[in-house]
């Protein structure tokens, strides 16, 4: 039985994923956040059990984004803005892989 609601919610995910790659005018907002709540309601009991782990990873793994955008950008003699313009976007890039 968990077996299958969980086929069923990856499934419903996968399916969302899909509409959202249609753009916001078609509810990506809304199925991007569906999906997010599909697959860690799927996960639960995996995410409570390493749940402290996954937020240092996540806010390590975010932190070191940004100071390696900033200080490699600094390396090559980029101008203070656009350093931290580069960390900016590494660490928001970053933040979606987390």
């Amino acid at each position: 039985m968990k077996k299958k609601v969980i086929l069923i919610l990856v499934v419903i995910a996968v399916s969302l994923s899909v509409l959202a790659a249609c753009g916001p005018k078609n509810g990506g907002g809304v199925s991007y956040t569906l999906t997010f709540v599909f697959i860690n309601a799927a996960g639960r009991d995996n995410l409570l059990q390493t749940g402290a782990l996954l937020i240092a990873a996540c806010l390590l793994h975010n932190t070191l984004g940004y100071l390696f955008g900033y200080w490699l950008a600094r390396l090559f003699r980029f101008d203070r803005r656009s350093c931290r313009t580069m960390a900016i976007e590494v660490g928001m890039q970053n933040g979606g892989l987390a």
